[in-house]
């Protein structure tokens, strides 16, 4: 059984014919962290890009990567694309493909299972809930039609990978709860791991003696950084050294100049790095250099920069929101906030500096959002699907 992972999101970053295929994108790990815990499975790994004009594919560590042409437009959905459908149809004709689908609610991969009806197909949740809210449906009244394609396409879904516990209980009551499985995302552990905090600040030219707050994500009002901003004077209080490193795209110009007049009314602006997006292998130093990751989103479909974080035994504050609420569960020293609440998250953050070495004992409690876990559970799902629907069948 060939299994074929497919993205629903279009690719950022330089495309290349000659190194397209080794952009850094976690569609990339995920697939790659398949390879290593398995070579029972030809794996291929599908996306679309409207840069290119004919479809690109190069191979490399086991793993086909292919690009294809899709369309630039907007809406409905976005980066569509004629000539994937098509090469998927001829794959499908050749023996037994398993599609694994990466993306969920309102990305054009929910649709693929109405075209397809004889092949299996997994989902990959990867946003926060599953399907369009009702409030949004009322605020947008023209996404119902694709909200109605896609709860009639969840029928024809072998399995949902879904990220945390609320999701799963939103879902089940959609489909059966058999064709379910929660499958947080993987980390890293190797990359990820504890190092010398001062040796890391050096490295990050850092104060040795200044405490450093760490939030990743992107500057956008859905990951909160407002809050963190204004729990700052409160924490300055005490802890009169205290900087912020923010680390994320900030694409909306507008936002970020309201950002630095709250930080100039707060007289916090000299606090504050912004240091926008930073790649993926020079993150382990920022959360070995900081002495609290904080990330009070309102939103979130995991926070696999929670984990991240734990595997680095960097303590945790975050808010109780979608997949965090599980985390927190399994990482009974990260601390839940509530959201919107300024106040608690310098409760939160004073609280870790008085007791540090406490709250930054989390990577053995982490180790099950590690990648062999992760694929272990999916591999266990894939080969139950594949004794269902081709027992004794090979791939031509």
């Amino acid at each position: 059984m060939k299994v074929i992972h497919i993205m629903s999101l279009g690719v950022r970053g330089e495309l290349k014919r000659e190194s397209f295929y080794k952009l850094d994108l976690f569609l990339f790990r995920y697939v790659r962290a398949m390879r290593r815990c398995t070579d029972k499975y030809p794996l291929e790994c599908w996306w679309t890009d409207y840069r290119t004009l004919e479809p690109l594919s190069a191979k490399e560590d086991g793993i086909l990567f292919r690009a294809f042409p899709a369309s630039p437009g907007k809406f409905p959905y976005r980066y569509l694309s004629v000539p994937l459908y098509q090469a998927l149809k001829r794959e499908c004709g050749k023996g037994p493909v398993l599609l694994y689908l990466h993306g969920l609610r309102g990305k054009w991969t929910t649709l693929l299972p109405l075209f397809f009806h004889d092949t299996p197909m997994v989902v990959q949740q990867y946003m926060e809930g599953i399907q369009y809210s009702k409030k949004r449906l009322l605020k947008r009244p023209w996404f119902f039609p694709f909200y109605l394609l896609e709860r009639k396409a969840f029928g024809s879904i072998s399995h949902f990978f879904l990220l945390y516990e609320e999701a799963r209980q939103e879902l089940s009551r959609l489909v059966d709860p058999a064709r379910i499985s929660l499958l947080p995302n993987g980390v890293d552990f190797q990359l990820f791991r504890p190092m010398d905090k001062q040796e890391a600040r050096e490295v990050l030219q850092l104060d040795p003696a200044a405490r450093y707050i760490l939030f990743v994500g992107r500057i956008n009002e859905r990951k909160g950084i407002r809050y963190l901003l204004e729990a700052m004077p409160a924490v300055l209080e005490d802890y009169p050294s205290t900087r912020i490193l923010a680390v994320g795209e900030a694409r909306r110009e507008p936002l970020l100049n309201e950002l630095y007049a709250l930080m100039d009314n707060l007289g916090i602006r000299d606090r504050v790095n912004f240091l926008g997006q930073i790649p993926n292998d020079k993150m382990p130093l920022y959360y070995n250099a900081s002495d609290v990751f904080v990330l009070p989103t309102l939103t979130e479909g995991m926070g696999i920069v929670f984990i991240e974080a734990a595997a680095c035994n960097c303590p945790i504050i975050g808010t109780a929101v979608g997949g965090v609420v599980d985390i927190m569960k399994n990482l009974p020293r990260g601390i839940p906030v509530p959201p919107r609440d300024p106040k608690a998250l310098s409760r939160a953050i004073k609280k870790v500096f008085e007791r540090p070495e406490y709250y930054g004992e989390l990577r053995e409690s982490a180790l099950s959002y590690s990648w062999p876990h992760t694929m272990e559970k999916a591999l266990h799902v894939l080969e139950g699907l594949e004794d269902k629907y081709f027992a004794r069948k090979t791939y031509q």
